[in-house]
């Protein structure tokens, strides 16, 4: 639309209009800058610079506030820290973020007593987005009472109407056509009102659906990580972090998870009510008592906390985590391309490539193709699109009269019209590895194929991973083959398979293509893997997975964490993640680290004498021989089975008294990042079993026994060991 805007075509989108969406005059004033260059870059740029100019009004309301250059520096440092302000530029651009620093610009030039300018900045900031008007309305209101009646009632006027003409009439007449609605974005708050009416509607006749939903655990972090930011400062000035309350409901109401994520471009816009309040809140605190020594330790705490929090959330070198972006062969390889598509043509491609074509004014996002003359795919990098849809899309295309001109790497090039129909060996080198290095090594053999190892690749600076499996083919695999990498999470749930989320590159390159020799790399969908996750391996024959006896059985097995095969060797728990702050951080050898993690196994010597009935083998546990009241008492067991078990078993771990009494338990299935049934497990193995006894507040101080034992969950019937039906480990003193 920016492009299209300076040629002539305001607001043209390929098909409809932005103005479907969002009411965004600002591209008005954006559109001159592409004549400087052409290209998405122009706005990046833009987006990035305006951004960080906004640390300038932050530094001079805070001096203004605080006369103190040092703390100032402080605020405007807490500014450009704050992750929410990095997330738009790796997602994409929105004018809507301009309008942070419109805003501060506009509220810092009220303080300094320029109205003119803060009516200026502050219609600038209106015209970002539709409900910019908002921050219209405050500087109106601000300048009615400071006696500016006459102005500021005209900016509340202007801001109003101009709310009413995006939402009553632009919107609408527009919406309609393309989303079938007056407001697409309604359709996030429906579950509130149960499709009856949008959010307001929610808050006057639902209003427990409101709260119950923003009590949720993910949107209470939401506004954790918010205020976390600039150290929980804004409570200190309620009435400033308030004015920024529609802003916050909008997006910790909505259905769609971005929103409240942290991520994208959604909450930039409530930096300034987060960075107005921090400041009033310092002002406060330094009236209790005037000094250095305060003003130092209202900085010191500033600055940990937005440190602190950009180390688990931010989007630069300063964020655990962090990679520089490279640009890669495969990235150059793209002019190939470019040069085989005239700049007029029309053009169908894939979201990864979108922005590099987007100076036309026919242009689809794929699979749509809509009769382009053109479609550009680059399958290595497919990500917003069903990957079965995709590849079904492509072949539809060869049989609707579109050829082949171009391949390679992963990119294909289509043309109405061309003859080509067969892809060249050289479009999967996409997939093909020259050097295998995977983050998490654990080698599994299959038969004619080797699971190398994996890692995870951290998804456009997120809290999402891409799973990637690395793969070795040792001999031509036999028709029919398939792999089988799948992903579970702590509770045991599956949180991802090839059947529910298909792997991109497998759909191009099956196992029936590979070719003796070849190391191979494929890479998940995005995922959300929680705090520990697990990568599990098969390798089976035909289409049904449930089938035993078309599973190839795993040969060696070597791994530095335990790799545990299950269900007759049929598949393997090759690699386990756990979250050790942010991100999520794979199993590292002992001789590499000086900390112990829960991958560690026992390092007690092992036991002699504990066979629970005649079938399942206690070799080795640890625990630690103290623990404070009201704290946790990790126990690492490893079991053998020595038969080949029927039944799923429970243990318990119980800490009992001199009496013989439980003061405290945990009963379960064994556990190992994830859940683990007792009959997948193989005779011969040992399987390691963490679990975690808490300690109630009200426990006497001494010395407890630590005993184990093996039941059937169905009836509680407990296994007997020697004499008895459980194992005393030892002892553990509570302090």
């Amino acid at each position: 639309p920016v492009w299209a805007t300076l040629r002539g075509w305001p607001f043209h989108r390929t098909g409809s209009t932005s103005l479907a969406d969002h009411f965004e005059p600002v591209i008005l004033l954006l559109a001159p800058f592409t004549a400087l260059h052409q290209g998405a870059e122009t706005l990046l740029l833009l987006q990035v610079v305006a951004l960080a100019l906004g640390a300038i009004p932050v530094f001079e309301l805070a001096l203004a506030e605080l006369r103190s250059p040092p703390l100032a520096l402080a605020f405007a440092a807490a500014y450009l820290l704050t992750p929410a302000l990095e997330a738009p530029h790796a997602a994409d651009f929105h004018p809507v973020v301009l309008a942070v620093p419109a805003f501060l610009v506009a509220w810092c030039a009220l303080r300094r007593g320029h109205p003119g300018r803060a009516v200026a900045f502050a219609l600038l900031a209106v015209s970002a987005r539709e409900d910019a008007s908002y921050l219209g309305v405050l500087v109106g209101v601000w300048l009615l009472l400071r006696g500016r009646r006459k102005l500021g009632a005209s900016l509340v006027l202007v801001s109003l109407a101009y709310a009413a003409l995006a939402w009553g009439v632009v919107i609408p007449r527009y919406a309609g056509a393309v989303w079938g609605s007056r407001y697409a974005y309604a359709a996030r708050y429906a579950h509130l009102t149960g499709g009856q009416g949008g959010l307001f509607t929610a808050f006057v006749k639902h209003p427990d659906r409101v709260v119950s939903t923003l009590l949720e655990r993910d949107r209470v972090a939401y506004a954790l990580g918010l205020l976390a930011g600039v150290g929980f400062l804004p409570l200190l000035a309620p009435e400033v972090l308030v004015l920024g309350a529609p802003y916050f409901l909008l997006n910790a109401l909505s259905d769609y998870p971005a929103t409240y994520s942290g991520e994208l471009h959604y909450s930039a816009i409530l930096v300034p009510f987060l960075l107005l309040a921090a400041i009033r809140a310092g002002r406060r605190v330094l009236s209790l008592r005037e000094g250095i020594p305060l003003r130092a330790a209202l900085g010191a705490w500033l600055l940990l906390w937005s440190l602190g929090y950009h180390h688990l959330r931010g989007f630069t070198p300063l964020a655990c985590g962090f990679s520089y972006p490279r640009i890669t062969p495969h990235h150059r390889l793209l002019a190939r391309f470019r040069a085989l598509i005239p700049p007029d043509a029309s053009l169908a491609t894939t979201s990864a490539l979108y922005p590099h074509f987007s100076a036309r004014f026919q242009i689809h996002l794929y699979p749509e193709v809509n009769g382009a003359e053109y479609v550009l795919l680059d399958v290595a990098s497919l990500t917003d699109v069903n990957p079965v849809d995709a590849h079904r899309r492509f072949e539809e295309l060869l049989d609707e009269g579109y050829g082949i001109v171009d391949a390679a790497d992963g990119y294909v090039l289509l043309r109405r019209g061309a003859q080509g129909r067969d892809l060249p060996d050289g479009f999967y080198s996409f997939v093909r590895v020259e050097d295998a290095a995977p983050g998490a090594r654990s080698e599994v053999d299959f038969g004619p194929v080797r699971f190398l190892g994996a890692e995870l690749l951290r998804f456009k600076e997120g809290k999402l991973h891409r799973v990637r499996t690395y793969w070795q083919v040792l001999e031509k695999p036999p028709s029919g083959l398939r792999i089988r990498p799948f992903v579970l999470g702590c509770d045991g749930r599956l949180v991802s398979s090839p059947e529910e989320h298909p792997i991109p590159a497998l759909l191009w390159y099956p196992p029936s293509r590979w070719e003796a020799g070849e190391v191979l790399a494929f890479d998940t969908l995005p995922l959300d893997l929680g705090d520990c996750a697990v990568l599990a391996v098969g390798v089976f024959s035909g289409e049904d997975w449930g089938a035993l006896e078309r599973r190839l059985p795993a040969g060696e097995v070597s791994s530095p964490c335990p790799a545990l095969p299950f269900s007759g060797m049929t598949w393997v728990q090759a690699v386990a993640w756990e979250r050790a702050g942010q991100p999520l951080c794979p199993f590292v050898p002992p001789e590499r680290r000086p900390w112990r993690r829960r991958c560690d196994l026992p390092d007690a010597p092992r036991i002699a004498d504990a066979v629970f009935g005649g079938r399942l083998a206690l070799v080795r546990f640890g625990y630690p021989k103290a623990v404070s009241r009201g704290g946790e008492l990790p126990v690492t067991l490893s079991w053998r089975p020595l038969v080949q078990l029927t039944e799923d078993y429970s243990i318990f771990v119980h800490l009992k008294d001199s009496e013989g009494r439980v003061v405290a338990q945990q009963d379960g299935p064994p556990v190992w990042f994830t859940p683990m049934g007792t009959s997948w497990w193989v005779p011969g193995w040992e399987y390691p079993d963490r679990r975690v006894v808490s300690i109630p507040e009200d426990a006497s101080p001494g010395r407890y026994s630590l005993v184990v034992g093996v039941y059937r969950w169905q009836d509680l019937t407990r296994l007997p060991v020697g004499e008895g039906d459980s194992v005393v480990l030892g002892e553990v003193v509570i302090r």
